[in-house]
């Protein structure tokens, strides 16, 4: 079976709204790195939520901890070697938050949405078969957005 692919409309609504997060919050952007959201091994730090409303699903985002500690230390305003992975994990939760929120809203604007509070993301839960995942390049390594609706 052929894994799902966004849509090229809700692809770039998706980079917009990271985009957005990033720039405004982390001082970072992001480019298409031209993947389905396959990462290399090693150690990584992933968020996922569940959201309500006209249309129901999950959100997830998922990096290397290098990469987190990075997007954590200019969130948070510290120097990445002074960063915890816990830190740098509940950083990871906000900007899935914000990202799934600005995603969603651009969506649908006039609709209300509930999210869940972010969770550890270990990737034990069964992937569905409508989840789509991206890959975007930063200067400082690659984040992996998914979705399933």
């Amino acid at each position: 079976m052929q894994p799902a692919h966004f849509e090229p409309q809700l692809q770039n609504r998706l980079q917009e709204a990271l985009n957005e997060v990033l720039e405004s919050m982390c001082f970072l952007s992001s480019e298409d790195a031209s993947s389905d959201g396959q990462q290399e091994t090693g150690h990584w730090v992933g968020r996922r939520l569940d959201f309500r409303g006209p249309r129901d699903g999950c959100f997830g985002l998922r990096t290397s901890l290098p990469t987190a500690r990075v997007i954590a230390s200019n969130f948070l305003g510290e120097e990445p070697e002074d960063i915890t992975d816990d830190q740098a994990g509940e950083v990871i939760g906000e900007v899935a938050n914000m990202v799934c929120g600005t995603f969603l809203a651009s969506i649908d604007s006039h609709q209300a949405f509930d999210l869940t509070t972010p969770r550890p993301d270990d990737q034990s839960d069964p992937t569905s078969l409508n989840r789509v995942a991206h890959t975007y390049a930063l200067d400082e390594g690659e984040l992996v957005v998914w979705l399933e609706i």
